[in-house]
Parts: C-alpha cells; sequence; structure tokens
C-alpha cells in the first residue's frame, strides 16, 4: 500500500513538472508571437514573407491549440487522481483486529490473515508495469468495488461476531461442539445396550413360558385370590345358621382351632350338643358355642 502510494506520489509530480512544462512552453509561443507580430510591422510588404509568416503564426497557434487540450487533459487526469487516492485512504484504513474467543482462547489469525490477502493482492497489483491513464481508471474503478466488498464482508463478520457472543451469553457458557458429540455418541452407546438386553429378555421369558401375558394373568389371578380372602374373614365373625347349626360350629371350629377339637373328648362333645339342642326354644335364640372363642366371633342359630 505504501509502494502504491509512493508511485501515485511520483506520478503526480511528473505531471505537474510536465504541465509546467507546457506552461512555460506556452508562455514563451505566446511572446515569440507577439514579437513576430511586432516585427511584421517592421518588415518589407513582400507578399511572399507575409505569406510565410501567417503559415508560421497559424501553424504556432494550432501547436499552442494542442498544448493547451493536452494541459487540461493532464490537468484532469490530476484531479482525478487526487480524488481517488483521497478515497482509497479513506476506504482502506487499516482495520483493528478483532479478537474472537474460542475454546482454545483468543484468536487474531482470522483477521491477519485477511489482512495478508489484502496485502499481497495490492502487492500483486502495485507490481505491474506502468499502465495508460485508461487502465488506471478501470483498476481504481475495479480497486474502489474490491474496497467496498471487503468493507462489507468485514461489517458481515462483525454481526456474526456479535451474534456469536449473544448466543453464548444465552447458553450461559462456551459452546463445545466436541463435548456435544461425544456426549451424544455416549447416549446412543447406552441406548443401543440397553434395546440389546431388554431384546435378550423377553427372549428368554419367551423360552421359559413366562411372557409378559402370562404375567398380567396371575397377578389378576392373585388379586382376585386375595379380595376373596377379605369377604371371608368379613363374613365368618357373623354366620346366620339355620336348623344344622350344631354341624356349621362344628365345621367351623375344625377350621380354626384344630387343636381344640383334639383335645376335647367325644362324651363331652356330644353332652354339650344334645344341651345345645335342647337350649334353642325359640325361633330368635341365640347359640353361644361352648368354647372360648374370640369376642369379635358370634355364632347364631334361627329355628324355621
Amino acid at each position: 500500500m505504501n509502494k502504491k502510494n509512493e508511485d501515485l506520489l511520483q506520478s503526480i509530480q511528473r505531471m505537474e513538472e510536465k504541465i509546467k512544462n507546457l506552461t512555460r512552453e506556452n508562455v514563451e509561443m505566446k511572446e515569440k508571437l507577439s514579437s513576430q507580430a511586432s516585427l511584421k510591422r517592421h518588415t518589407s510588404l513582400n507578399d511572399l514573407s507575409l505569406t510565410r509568416d501567417e503559415q508560421e503564426i497559424e501553424f504556432l497557434r494550432l501547436q499552442v491549440l494542442e498544448q493547451q487540450h493536452v494541459i487540461d487533459d493532464l490537468s484532469l487526469e490530476r484531479e482525478r487522481l487526487l480524488r481517488s487516492k483521497r478515497h482509497r485512504g479513506k476506504g482502506l484504513k487499516l482495520p483493528k483486529k478483532h479478537v474472537v474467543e474460542t475454546f482454545f482462547g483468543f484468536d487474531e489469525e482470522s483477521v491477519d490473515s485477511e489482512t495478508l490477502s489484502e496485502t499481497s493482492c495490492n502487492t500483486d497489483r502495485t507490481d505491474r508495469a506502468p499502465a495508460t491513464p485508461e487502465e488506471d481508471l478501470d483498476d481504481t474503478t475495479t480497486r474502489e468495488e474490491a474496497d467496498l466488498r471487503f468493507c462489507q464482508l468485514t461489517r458481515e463478520y462483525q454481526a456474526l461476531q456479535r451474534a456469536y457472543a449473544l448466543l453464548q451469553e444465552q447458553v450461559g457458557g462456551t459452546l463445545d461442539a466436541e463435548r456435544e458429540a461425544r456426549t451424544r455418541e455416549q447416549l446412543q452407546a447406552d441406548l443401543l445396550r440397553c434395546q440389546a438386553k431388554i431384546e435378550d429378555l423377553e427372549k428368554l421369558l419367551v423360552e421359559k413360558g413366562q411372557d409378559s401375558k402370562w404375567v398380567e394373568e396371575k397377578q389378576l389371578l392373585m388379586r382376585t385370590n386375595q379380595d376373596l380372602l377379605e369377604k371371608l374373614q368379613r363374613a365368618l365373625p357373623t354366620i346366620l345358621c339355620g336348623t344344622r347349626g350344631i354341624e356349621l360350629e362344628t365345621l367351623w371350629l375344625r377350621a380354626h382351632w384344630p387343636m381344640w377339637e383334639s383335645n376335647r373328648q367325644p362324651s363331652e362333645l356330644g353332652a354339650q350338643s344334645s344341651n345345645h339342642l335342647s337350649h334353642r326354644a325359640g325361633p330368635c335364640d341365640f347359640f353361644f358355642p361352648p368354647v372360648n372363642l374370640p369376642s369379635c366371633v358370634t355364632i347364631t342359630t334361627v329355628q324355621f
């Protein structure tokens, strides 16, 4: 960039010197014309000399006009170069190094690489041979477009950096893609292992004939049995008996107090049974067993 600026300054200085030389030549030609005009009055009135002088004057006038056009063109070219130089000086300011926070620390290589690429591009352009004004104008236009594009890309890169920083603040820490990938792979491996274990257990149940249906039916039967036992326990304390109350009593006692039955004598059982039968006189008499039953158990007989 500095080399290019120096080349532009040298070309501008050469143009200024050329303009000064042309201006000086123009002044000399004007002086020469004025001197020739003064000499013309003092010369003889020879037609040949007059014609020769007029031709020379016309030639000098045309030369002056041509030099004036060249001066105007050089002035315009100088103004255009100065304008492009000012514009390039504003647009190609050295960008600040943007520090990017990564997983491994702070990174400045991305912006440095962009700066180095831009510098190498400018160096390649400045190493070329001097070009014509038209080529310089095309080169200036292309360079301006490249500068605008570079500025636009820089702004987009800064916007992406701000968005990335905002995302990190919302997530609550730095994003570690490698750690997330490892965690995802570990979870997938655990899932596959659990699925394989489930398949093995299902195969084992099928081989033993203990599939899920059989287990559900077994649990249902166990619940039904438990409900029936609870109902029977609630119904046993109070039993409504008919004329065969003693037999029901004996059956109930045999089921619940086998030790009591084994300790009693047959004579005692028969005598107590006759007393119990003789005691039933009314249809609603209560019958009390001849044993020490729990207080919650009450057996009644009803005469129909």
